[in-house]
């Protein structure tokens, strides 16, 4: 049994992926982050297809149901794939991706769905066929469903999670990620450039890895990404903590704190969302 537990987004980064003999047959990965979550899933695929593999190998049912009919759709092309085996390859990924059907929601609670469930949790216990694998993205996930501690005994859960109320050690790992992200690159990156993307992009990470794409394209071949090239081609994500206050007061520069504040009020930004904006960044 193998499960790891990650208590923020980027508390640590996803594992190297490991042999296919060792790689377990059943993963299910969960979390708020949509896009570790289905990096870890690409990354953990890739560890379970033999080397040469080819489409055959991996087939992807798309989890997403809005009502009955659909996750009736989505159990029925899930059992199909998981019981019948490729005349062209030898051993099959099955991923059941980014399906909403182990959540609390309504769909997901429904007789229909709870019968399939079981009938898949029976499936799973009894073990797929020689070769095949199991890997699910879940949106959405209720622990105390049977099928999740069935995954949890018998393969590997992976959870990513953003904890709303710790936002320095969010923040924390969200730098972590942007460094990483720019050294696959082959780019450093300077903190205060590191901070001001992760400030701009609110800590999502997929808008921090497109940013930091981005910028080392701009850099060309020079080695480090700084803060005045994030600052000319850089972009906030809606939402986002903007900069341009918390800049204004680190400067001390009242003119520039007041244009910023009438600004971002006027974009809709919230007096206490901006307070706590201007905390985070006297804390640091």
């Amino acid at each position: 049994m193998t499960t790891i537990q990650k208590k923020s987004a980027l508390a640590e980064p996803p594992k190297e992926a490991v042999s296919r003999s060792s790689a377990p047959s059943l993963v299910l990965i969960h979390g708020d982050d949509d896009y570790l979550v289905n990096e870890e899933a690409r990354k953990i695929i890739a560890s379970l297809t033999p080397k040469g593999a080819t489409e055959f190998n991996l087939e992807t049912i798309e989890g997403l149901a809005s009502n009955q009919a659909e996750a009736e759709t989505i159990f029925r092309r899930l059992f199909e794939s998981l019981q019948s085996r490729s005349f062209f390859a030898s051993e099959k990924v099955v991923w059941w991706r980014n399906t909403n059907l182990l959540g609390g929601g309504s769909t997901a609670t429904a007789s229909s769905v709870t019968d399939s469930l079981a009938a898949l949790n029976d499936l799973l216990k009894a073990g797929l066929q020689p070769g095949f694998s199991l890997v699910v993205t879940a949106t959405e996930m209720d622990g105390r469903k049977g099928i999740i501690s069935t995954f949890q005994q018998q393969g590997k859960v992976a959870a990513f999670k953003v904890h709303p109320y710790k936002q320095q050690e969010n923040q924390a790992s969200a730098l972590l990620f942007a460094r990483e992200t720019a050294s696959k690159l082959k780019k450093q990156i300077e903190e205060d450039a590191a901070f001001l993307i992760v400030e701009m992009a609110a800590g999502d990470t997929r808008t921090i890895a497109s940013e930091i794409e981005k910028l080392a394209v701009y850099v060309g071949d020079e080695p480090m990404i700084r803060e005045q090239d994030v600052r000319v081609i850089g972009s906030w994500r809606p939402g986002g903590i903007i900069w341009d206050l918390p800049d204004a007061l680190a400067e001390r520069d009242l003119g520039k704190a007041m244009r910023a504040l009438a600004n971002l009020l006027f974009l809709g930004e919230t007096p206490m969302g901006l307070l706590f904006a201007l905390i985070a960044r006297t804390r640091l």
